[in-house]
Protein backbone atom coordinates (compact mmCIF):
# COMPACT_ATOMS: atom_id res chain seq x y z
CA UNK A 1 0.00 0.00 0.00
CA UNK A 2 1.23 3.30 -1.38
CA UNK A 3 0.03 6.35 0.70
CA UNK A 4 1.43 9.63 1.14
CA UNK A 5 1.33 9.77 4.68
CA UNK A 6 1.97 14.27 3.72
CA UNK A 7 -0.57 14.23 1.70
CA UNK A 8 -3.48 12.83 4.23
CA UNK A 9 -1.62 14.94 6.47
CA UNK A 10 -2.82 17.94 4.37
CA UNK A 11 -5.94 16.38 4.50
CA UNK A 12 -6.21 14.62 1.31
CA UNK A 13 -9.58 12.51 1.16
CA UNK A 14 -8.47 10.04 -1.50
CA UNK A 15 -5.35 9.29 0.33
CA UNK A 16 -7.89 9.08 3.62
CA UNK A 17 -9.69 6.45 1.29
CA UNK A 18 -6.82 4.87 -0.05
CA UNK A 19 -5.71 4.15 4.01
CA UNK A 20 -9.18 3.27 5.20
CA UNK A 21 -9.82 0.84 2.45
CA UNK A 22 -6.42 -0.82 2.85
CA UNK A 23 -6.77 -1.37 6.21
CA UNK A 24 -10.75 -1.48 7.48
CA UNK A 25 -10.75 -5.22 7.06
CA UNK A 26 -7.60 -6.00 8.66
CA UNK A 27 -7.94 -3.69 11.52
CA UNK A 28 -11.68 -5.19 11.98
CA UNK A 29 -9.88 -8.56 11.66
CA UNK A 30 -7.48 -8.00 14.22
CA UNK A 31 -10.15 -6.53 16.50
CA UNK A 32 -12.40 -9.88 16.29
CA UNK A 33 -9.49 -11.90 17.27
CA UNK A 34 -8.97 -9.81 20.59
CA UNK A 35 -12.95 -9.71 21.01
CA UNK A 36 -14.76 -12.12 19.10
CA UNK A 37 -17.65 -9.65 19.42
CA UNK A 38 -18.66 -8.33 16.16
CA UNK A 39 -20.59 -4.95 16.85
CA UNK A 40 -17.58 -4.31 19.60
CA UNK A 41 -14.96 -4.92 16.90
CA UNK A 42 -17.23 -3.05 13.90
CA UNK A 43 -17.63 -0.42 16.59
CA UNK A 44 -13.66 0.26 17.51
CA UNK A 45 -12.79 0.20 14.01
CA UNK A 46 -14.73 2.96 12.74
CA UNK A 47 -13.91 4.90 16.03
CA UNK A 48 -10.01 3.95 14.78
CA UNK A 49 -10.15 5.58 11.34
CA UNK A 50 -12.36 8.81 12.57
CA UNK A 51 -9.51 8.92 15.24
CA UNK A 52 -7.06 8.69 12.25
CA UNK A 53 -8.63 11.44 10.50
CA UNK A 54 -9.11 13.57 13.21
CA UNK A 55 -4.95 13.16 14.27
CA UNK A 56 -4.11 13.22 10.84
CA UNK A 57 -1.56 15.89 11.83
CA UNK A 58 -0.13 13.74 14.25
CA UNK A 59 1.31 11.36 11.70
CA UNK A 60 4.93 10.62 11.22
CA UNK A 61 5.84 10.82 7.71
CA UNK A 62 8.88 8.59 8.02
CA UNK A 63 6.70 5.67 10.05
CA UNK A 64 4.71 3.11 7.73
CA UNK A 65 1.09 4.21 8.09
CA UNK A 66 -0.07 0.53 8.61
CA UNK A 67 2.02 0.51 11.64
CA UNK A 68 0.36 3.82 12.88
CA UNK A 69 -3.12 3.00 11.90
CA UNK A 70 -2.87 -0.26 13.79
CA UNK A 71 -1.13 1.63 17.43
CA UNK A 72 -4.06 3.95 16.49
CA UNK A 73 -6.55 0.73 16.61
CA UNK A 74 -4.99 -0.76 19.94
CA UNK A 75 -5.47 2.98 21.80
CA UNK A 76 -8.74 2.99 20.42
CA UNK A 77 -9.92 -0.62 21.58
CA UNK A 78 -7.61 0.26 25.13
CA UNK A 79 -9.97 3.07 25.38
CA UNK A 80 -13.24 1.51 24.45
CA UNK A 81 -12.75 -1.87 26.94
CA UNK A 82 -11.50 0.75 30.37
CA UNK A 83 -15.07 3.09 29.07
CA UNK A 84 -17.09 -0.32 29.20
CA UNK A 85 -15.29 -1.05 32.27
CA UNK A 86 -16.20 2.31 34.23
CA UNK A 87 -19.82 1.56 32.77
CA UNK A 88 -20.38 -1.60 34.39
CA UNK A 89 -18.53 -0.69 37.68
CA UNK A 90 -20.85 1.72 38.53
CA UNK A 91 -18.50 4.08 41.30
CA UNK A 92 -21.76 5.66 42.28
CA UNK A 93 -22.22 2.46 44.76
CA UNK A 94 -18.83 2.12 45.85
CA UNK A 95 -18.56 3.77 50.03
CA UNK A 96 -16.10 6.54 50.46
CA UNK A 97 -14.12 4.83 52.56
CA UNK A 98 -13.96 2.06 49.63
CA UNK A 99 -13.38 4.76 46.99
CA UNK A 100 -10.37 6.33 49.04
CA UNK A 101 -8.87 3.06 49.64
CA UNK A 102 -9.07 2.08 45.88
CA UNK A 103 -7.54 5.57 45.17
CA UNK A 104 -4.62 5.22 47.43
CA UNK A 105 -3.77 1.65 46.31
CA UNK A 106 -4.15 2.92 42.48
CA UNK A 107 -1.78 6.02 43.63
CA UNK A 108 1.02 3.72 44.34
CA UNK A 109 0.07 1.26 41.67
CA UNK A 110 0.29 4.14 39.08
CA UNK A 111 3.00 5.84 40.87
CA UNK A 112 5.31 2.47 40.39
CA UNK A 113 3.47 1.67 36.61
CA UNK A 114 4.93 5.01 35.71
CA UNK A 115 8.74 4.98 37.28
CA UNK A 116 8.47 1.57 35.65
CA UNK A 117 7.48 2.16 32.35
CA UNK A 118 9.83 5.46 31.78
CA UNK A 119 13.07 3.65 32.74
CA UNK A 120 11.74 0.68 30.00
CA UNK A 121 11.56 3.99 27.66
CA UNK A 122 14.73 5.14 28.42
CA UNK A 123 16.09 1.73 27.77
CA UNK A 124 14.42 0.81 24.66
CA UNK A 125 15.43 4.64 23.49
CA UNK A 126 19.28 2.76 23.88
CA UNK A 127 18.38 0.67 20.68
CA UNK A 128 18.65 1.28 17.26
CA UNK A 129 15.38 2.53 15.81
CA UNK A 130 14.42 -0.33 13.68
CA UNK A 131 15.20 -3.03 16.66
CA UNK A 132 13.10 -0.58 19.00
CA UNK A 133 10.38 -0.23 16.51
CA UNK A 134 9.75 -3.75 16.08
CA UNK A 135 10.40 -4.25 19.97
CA UNK A 136 7.28 -2.07 20.80
CA UNK A 137 4.84 -3.36 18.39
CA UNK A 138 5.70 -7.12 19.28
CA UNK A 139 6.04 -6.57 22.98
CA UNK A 140 4.11 -3.19 23.94
CA UNK A 141 1.29 -3.57 21.64
CA UNK A 142 0.70 -7.34 21.73
CA UNK A 143 1.29 -8.20 17.69
CA UNK A 144 2.17 -11.42 16.15
CA UNK A 145 5.55 -11.77 14.19
CA UNK A 146 3.82 -12.29 11.01
CA UNK A 147 1.61 -8.83 11.48
CA UNK A 148 4.65 -7.09 12.62
CA UNK A 149 6.62 -8.40 9.33
CA UNK A 150 3.70 -7.24 7.05
CA UNK A 151 3.11 -3.57 8.47
CA UNK A 152 6.89 -2.99 8.01
CA UNK A 153 7.13 -5.08 4.99
CA UNK A 154 10.16 -6.97 6.17
CA UNK A 155 10.64 -10.93 6.85
CA UNK A 156 9.51 -12.87 9.84
CA UNK A 157 12.99 -14.14 10.36
CA UNK A 158 14.37 -10.46 10.44
CA UNK A 159 11.10 -9.06 13.34
CA UNK A 160 12.51 -12.37 15.13
CA UNK A 161 16.09 -11.23 15.32
CA UNK A 162 15.46 -7.60 16.08
CA UNK A 163 13.33 -9.15 19.54
CA UNK A 164 16.01 -11.48 20.25
CA UNK A 165 19.16 -8.64 19.95
CA UNK A 166 16.91 -6.45 21.68
CA UNK A 167 15.76 -8.99 24.67
CA UNK A 168 19.51 -9.17 24.68
CA UNK A 169 20.84 -5.70 24.85
CA UNK A 170 17.43 -4.74 27.39
CA UNK A 171 17.87 -7.98 29.56
CA UNK A 172 20.88 -7.18 31.39
CA UNK A 173 20.14 -2.98 31.60
CA UNK A 174 16.42 -3.81 33.41
CA UNK A 175 17.70 -6.51 36.01
CA UNK A 176 20.92 -4.26 36.97
CA UNK A 177 17.34 -1.15 37.67
CA UNK A 178 15.36 -4.10 38.98
CA UNK A 179 18.14 -4.87 41.66
CA UNK A 180 19.20 -1.31 42.35
CA UNK A 181 15.37 -0.13 42.92
CA UNK A 182 15.47 -3.20 45.20
CA UNK A 183 18.72 -2.58 47.34
CA UNK A 184 17.02 1.32 47.32
CA UNK A 185 13.63 -0.09 48.68
CA UNK A 186 15.81 -2.07 51.53
CA UNK A 187 17.17 1.39 53.18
Amino acid sequence: MDVNVSDLKNGDKDAFNAVFYSFYSPVYDYLMSKTDNSYFAEEVTQLTFIKVWEKRNQLAVDIDIGAQVFRIAKTVFIDQLRTRYRKKNRPDLVTEEELSEYTDNQLVHNISYKDSYKRLNRILDMLPPARKQVFELSRLSGFSHKEIAEMLQISTKTVENHITKALKQIKPLWNATILIVAIFLQR
